[in-house]
């Protein structure tokens, strides 16, 4: 499985370094193309900001194809708006968070992944 993890993870970086501005649903769809099981319960949230959701209904290893490439420097992920992923066609159904506030409930910060300049 590490086999397929690595291929996954060659894969997005390939596709960020052509695109740029990255959504998940673009990730996603490289995930199916390649066969990649991603669906699951898990969430990754903004650090420190436990209700600042990034993106959810993923599994812990296809979060972790992005957390190695983000820890390793290879890609950045910024936010952006909303429209970007209603383009996609897929947004998540929390409110959006406008800033890093320690939220009551559950928000949503939407964000696009480039590379990281050399």
């Amino acid at each position: 499985m590490k086999f397929k993890r690595e291929i996954a993870k060659q894969a997005v970086l390939e596709y960020i370094k052509k695109y740029r501005g990255v959504t998940y649903v673009d990730i996603e769809k490289i995930f199916d193309r390649m066969g990649f099981d991603w669906q699951g319960n898990a969430t990754t949230n903004l650090t420190g900001f436990y209700n600042i959701i990034i993106w959810d209904g993923w599994n812990e290893e296809a979060f972790a194809i992005i957390n190695d490439l983000l820890i390793a420097g290879k890609i950045t992920r910024v936010s952006t708006s909303i429209i970007v992923y209603l383009a996609d066609g897929k947004a998540l159904s929390y409110p959006i968070a406008n800033k890093a506030l320690q939220y009551k409930e559950a928000h949503w910060l939407p964000v696009v992944f480039n590379i990281c300049e050399e």
